[in-house]
């Protein structure tokens, strides 16, 4: 009779062939899915053993000749179209092949068949690729020849081949960690350890992974179930819960503390040896069996205690069972806050087997299991990591120690370059020798080597410690005996692929070189050869490269502030002192380190406090911010401030969320935040309150500013050492002098002509400078002036007109040898002595008033005068001159500098309306005028007027006061002057005018009284 399961390989008769021939393999193909799940129940229909899984066809023969062409066909037909995506697959899918050299039938005898089933073996892990889409099946091919070629001789062993699972299955299809086996069965136990030599295995053409010996090896591989499912419990009350229905088959208690690195990782070895010693222990893998790891001791929920972090812990027991193809069913917490990342770990991984106080019956019937390449921890992506061998764990473990834990060692902080540093980084830079690299955005770790060159790595946020592979960029041999500084950031190129960036080194060769200058540490890192970060932007076929950061001196900063890819991980320059020790830039009180970000990439890390709907738009929300209170260490409201989002944007945000906010501003520097990330809680360190305050109200360092600070050496002063651009050099001591000493030593720039760094002095009262000639310009008067000539009253002019002109031409002859008068300010002008100051020889003259046909009569006069000075300078314009704009936006814009005299002839009671409005306008003439200058004024003595009564008259002028009014500021009265119309007059009184007066540093030279 014909089997279906052997159809090929038995002999049309009734006599069986023999259990064993010499150099025939028979083919199997192992049907079952790559995604096993844990199944605790023995059911005889459903025993996993040889005979259950030919009779279900999970193991099946295959059609074929037994020559080696047939068998190379059947294999490259299995392995060709393996790959980490097994929707690229075009056949059924299958785990694996067996190749066996006893023929494998229930129509045979079954004495084979179970020696076979009960027979243990080896289970090789291959390091190969083991995220989705990483290509396997070449290598995979390459390494099954000389798999073949080692163990096809071999008549101790009776049976090989290759299987593959995928653990950690969650709802996406990138999920899950791929591992690829090779497997072989021996005849005893005592042959299997003597089949393989490390010097053999090394002609494998993939690495191995690890080596494991495995009771009932065919079973254990070619199973539907996951052979044995690890669940892990952290706490008492979670060891409990697990106990509380059912109970493991095995268990092993870590009585370790995670405070103790030491004694932690020694308890986890001790599991390891003996989970490794289960696998080994005459199981026959009929149902999955169940291993219970525990650690009673609780979690510290301080960071500072931490020494292990718990996914490392976990992590390590994850590649134990990847490498032997088992999977962890399930991680079970006291509480969802009972320490340090728990929370973390829960929060980012919503699909993975995270539990609290869950029963074992609760685990298994979630039929998950824990994905070591996927799960979120911290800020090292897991596809990257490698597992560690224990020396190579021991020296991150020395690492951490000795650069992270030390109290005595800290890492040099970055000084944010802001309005309020400028000074001090100024200071810096014009005294110490520095250098600049690009910011490189990511997470700061440690990268080490040992003795052979084998790589660690600590992330020094989280300390948790991984192995990479050897993935220096451009050096051919090993770098041994190293610990540097890096930063690994994601490459622009692809998602899954990340750049570590070496940004100092801190021991040598075995040697500590800390204590050393960096321009010296940097030339050991750039002796290495390694290349910088511009020469290779991608990462390589590991998905992580080490490159090293790009210094360059001050003359060559331009090219790194060149436009660089929107995607490109910088942020701005960072500015190293290279002649600084860097035992002593580890200290605290020393900034030794800057930090320049653009204004526009500005972003710091808040903490939701709440979210609240925003009225009128249910697609955003509202966030409102926290910050730390670095007195308190508390989380507090910065400023009432929010940020809003579309819901849809970040569905996740919630109340603890850490974001990742954009500081942005608008032309008027009103300020508001937008979301870049969204992270879990704890997974970001949150900014302080003075770290957000500074940035926010302090304008930020333009590239333009960063630029002038790169010359900063050169406005250093050599007489006081300040640094200062507003200075020139001193030719007499040929160095170069700020513009504080220059008016330290009498020097300055002159406010009335110009002139920089001068000879002269400061005026004593407005602590303005002036030079030497303006001083003299303003004590001297015009000697060739006109004196004795009246301007004549237009024919027109009533009797006022007619007075106040001789009055004023009097005035100006009498204060001509008094007070300078070559620039002159004239108020209310009216045009009627404009001739007068003509006469007077002023070189300069601004007349002001409101009415514009006057000023058209005025200019009409000045440009047809015979009289002026051939290079005298006289304008006149139309404005309020009782505005609060005339200085400042008027006046400045046709005479920017200050007058010899102002005038005001007429209108003078205007700007007395009240108090405020007068001292405006005192205050304003006095600051207008230069030391020694005079100010001009006429006006009706109210006090004369009050005493001859409320109203008074005589042939010439008549006046009238309001009962209530007194000859005070805010009182007016009327007067009529012969053949005028009446009108409103303001009362100027001479005590105020003068006690105003006097407090802007101006005193009485004249005062006189015209009777009529």
């Amino acid at each position: 009779m014909l089997n279906v399961n052997a159809k090929a390989f038995v002999p049309p008769t009734e006599v069986a062939p023999p259990p064993f021939q010499e150099n025939i393999i028979y083919r199997y193909r192992i049907d079952t899915s790559i995604n096993k799940y844990p199944d605790v129940v023995k059911d005889v229909q459903r025993l996993n053993n040889i005979p259950s899984l030919l009779t279900t066809r999970r193991l099946f023969a295959v059609k074929g000749d037994l020559d080696e062409e047939s068998l190379r066909y059947f294999v490259e037909q299995n392995i060709l179209p393996v790959a980490n995506n097994p929707e690229n697959e075009n056949t059924s899918p299958s785990s694996g092949f067996l190749l066996s050299r006893t023929l494998l039938s229930l129509n045979v005898d079954m004495h084979s068949v179970f020696a076979l089933n009960d027979a243990p073996g080896l289970l090789v892990r291959l390091d190969f690729p083991k995220e989705f889409g990483g290509e396997v099946n070449m290598p995979l091919n390459y390494a099954w020849d000389a798999f073949y070629s080692l163990v096809n001789r071999d008549h101790r062993v009776t049976a090989f081949g290759y299987s593959r699972s995928r653990i950690g299955v969650s709802s996406s299809k990138e999920s899950g960690t791929y591992c690829h086996y090779f497997f072989v069965s021996c005849v005893d136990k005592k042959n299997d350890r003597a089949l393989f030599s490390p010097a053999e295995l090394s002609g494998l053409r993939a690495p191995v992974q690890r080596i494991v010996s495995v009771s009932s090896i065919v079973p254990f591989t070619c199973s539907y179930r996951t052979p044995v499912s690890v669940v892990i419990t952290f706490g008492k009350k979670a060891k409990e819960s697990l106990r509380s229905e059912m109970v493991a088959d095995f268990s092993f208690n870590c009585a370790c503390s995670f405070d103790n690195i030491e004694e932690t990782y020694e308890s986890l070895s001790l599991f390891e040896e003996s989970f490794l010693d289960t696998l080994n222990n005459n199981c026959k893998w009929e149902r999955t069996y169940i291993y219970h790891l525990s650690f009673d001791s609780d979690i510290p929920k301080e960071k500072s205690l931490v020494a292990v972090p718990i996914w490392d812990a976990i992590y390590f027991v994850g590649n134990i069972c990847d490498d032997c193809a088992c999977n962890i069913a399930g991680v079970s917490f006291s509480a969802s806050e009972s320490g340090v990342g728990v929370e973390q770990l829960l929060l980012r991984n919503k699909e993975a087997p995270f539990f609290v106080n869950a029963t074992l019956s609760d685990i298994m019937e979630k039929k998950l299991s824990v994905d070591t390449t996927n799960t979120l921890f911290g800020g090292i992506p897991q596809h990257i990591r490698r597992p560690f061998s224990r020396p190579l764990h021991q020296l991150a473990i020395r690492a951490i120690s000795a650069f992270i834990t030390n109290k005595d060692f800290s890492f040099p902080k970055e000084k944010s370059i802001t309005r309020k540093t400028f000074s001090d980084v100024a200071n810096a830079f014009s005294k110490s020798t520095y250098v600049a690299k690009k910011k490189c955005i990511g997470t700061q770790v440690l990268i080490g080597t040992d003795s052979y060159g084998n790589l660690f790595g600590v992330e020094i946020d989280t300390l948790s410690t991984f192995a990479l592979p050897d993935c220096f960029g451009g050096v051919a041999s090993r770098i041994p005996e190293c610990v540097f500084v890096a930063v690994l950031s994601p490459s622009y190129r692809n998602l899954m692929e990340y750049r570590i960036i070496l940004q100092d080194v801190l021991v040598f060769q075995g040697s500590d070189v800390t204590d050393t200058p960096f321009s010296e540490r940097w030339g050991y890192v750039e002796s290495l050869y390694i290349d910088d970060e511009d020469s290779w932007r991608h990462a390589s076929a590991d998905h992580v490269v080490i490159l090293r950061a790009r210094h360059v001196p001050f003359d060559k900063i331009q090219d790194l502030l060149s436009p660089l890819p929107s995607d490109h991980c910088t942020r701005g320059l960072v500015f190293l002192c290279s002649t600084e020790e860097i035992s002593d830039s580890h200290k605290a009180e020393t900034k030794q380190t800057f930090l320049w970000t653009p204004p526009e990439s500005i972003s710091l890390f808040f903490r939701v406090s709440k979210t609240v709907e925003v009225a009128d738009n249910d697609q955003v929300k509202k966030a409102l911010l926290e910050v730390v209170d670095a007195e308190t260490d508390k989380y507090a409201p910065y400023e009432d401030e929010y940020v809003e989002y579309y819901l849809s944007a970040f569905p996740d945000v919630k109340k603890g969320s850490i974001v990742e906010c954009l500081l942005c501003r608008d032309e008027n520097d009103a300020h508001w935040w937008d979301i870049l990330q969204a992270f879990s809680p704890d997974a970001k360190k949150v900014s302080t309150y003075n770290e957000v305050d500074e940035f926010v109200h302090s304008p930020s360092v333009t590239q333009k500013e960063v630029l002038w600070l790169l010359n900063a050496s050169s406005y250093v002063c050599e007489r006081c050492g300040r640094v200062n651009d507003k200075g020139m050099r001193n030719e007499r001591h040929n160095s170069y002098w700020c513009h504080f000493c220059w008016i330290e030593t009498g020097h300055g720039d002159c406010v009335y002509c110009g002139r920089t760094f001068a000879l002269g002095m400061l005026h004593e009262q407005s602590h303005l400078f002036y030079c030497e000639n303006c001083w003299t310009c303003f004590s001297t008067w015009n000697t060739e002036a006109e004196r004795g000539y009246h301007v004549p009253p237009p024919p027109n002019a009533k009797i006022t007109q007619q007075v106040t002109t001789r009055c004023i031409s009097l005035l100006i002859d009498m204060v001509n040898t008094k007070v300078p008068t070559n620039d002159v300010l004239d108020l209310c002008c009216g045009g009627s002595v404009v001739r007068k100051w003509m006469r007077n020889k002023t070189d300069r003259y601004l007349g002001i008033d409101n009415q514009s046909t006057i000023v058209d009569s005025m200019r009409e006069s000045i440009h047809s005068s015979k009289e002026l000075l051939p290079n005298a300078r006289y304008n006149v314009i139309c404005a309020d001159v009782f505005s609060k704009d005339l200085w400042m936006e008027t006046i400045t814009k046709v005479h920017p500098r200050q007058f010899h005299t102002i005038a005001c002839f007429s209108g003078l009671h205007h700007a007395f309306v009240n108090e405020e409005q007068a001292r405006i306008f005192v205050g304003s003439v006095a600051n207008a005028l230069v030391p020694g200058g005079g100010f001009l004024g006429l006006f009706i003595d109210a006090n004369i007027l009050h005493a001859r009564g409320k109203t008074f008259s005589n042939s010439i002028v008549q006046s009238k006061w309001e009962d209530s009014a007194v000859p005070r500021i805010g009182n007016h009265f009327t007067i009529t002057v012969e053949g005028e119309e009446e009108r409103e007059v303001n009362v100027v009184p001479m005590d105020f005018l003068i006690a105003v007066a006097t407090e802007y540093g101006m005193t009485v030279r004249e005062r006189r009284r015209v009777k009529h």
